[in-house]
């Protein structure tokens, strides 16, 4: 257990390098057995580095009611009055904060910011994957100024590759339907059709727990 609590340690040293700030899984179906290999680079720094040198801002939470507070702050800081979220936990939690700016209707009226989970992060490429199951998500990437997305560590992939044939595992079990890959700077991978210029977020925070 202390070695388990020194290697954590380490890493988060490691990723508190990578960024200026540090800052909850959405999904039980991700591969089970190992994905990297042990002399791999650390994947959470590995993914930090590419995203945040693409534009991205990259933050880690210890816990979900950090992440929770974080975004308010961000939102007052940013001025955002409107931040909707169609996740029903999420809303329901800030709703108990007195988050005001908070929405959840199925409209995005004067969206200013989108909070969404994803489908996995890509260490690789520094890169995020969200589909039509991630509540808004898409919708969210086209209408929002800002897209606020929460990842799990369980969720990283080594390379785009992996993602792919993971979510196509998924398909048969849970349907994804479109999805594409995003990094820091909004710059589009379009999968199964969705278009790059439909994108209007110039914004993308991903807040990692782990």
């Amino acid at each position: 257990m202390k070695e388990r609590d020194k290697d954590r340690q380490s890493i988060m040293k490691n990723v508190r390098q990578v960024v200026l700030k540090p800052l909850p899984e959405p999904y039980d179906e991700l591969p089970k057995q190992p994905i990297f290999k042990a002399n791999d680079p650390d994947p959470i720094v590995a993914f930090a580095e590419r995203f945040t040198e693409s534009g991205g801002h990259f933050m880690y939470c210890e816990s979900l009611k950090t992440f929770l507070l974080e975004v308010m702050e961000l939102s007052n800081t940013k001025q955002w009055k409107y931040v909707y979220c169609w996740e029903k936990m999420l809303y329901d939690k800030w709703f108990d904060l007195q988050f005001a700016e908070c929405k959840i209707g199925e409209q995005l009226f004067k969206i200013s910011a989108g909070v969404c989970f994803c489908e996995g992060i890509v260490s690789a490429t520094g890169s995020i994957i969200l589909s039509e199951r991630n509540s808004g998500a898409l919708k969210m990437l086209a209408e929002a100024e800002a897209l606020i997305v929460l990842a799990r560590s369980s969720q990283i992939f080594p390379t785009l590759n992996h993602a792919i044939s993971w979510m196509k595992q998924e398909q048969f079990n849970n349907p994804i339907g479109h999805w594409i890959s995003v990094n820091g700077s909004n710059a589009p991978h379009p999968l199964y059709g969705t278009e790059s210029n439909q994108l209007k977020a110039k914004e993308i925070y991903l807040f990692l727990v782990e």
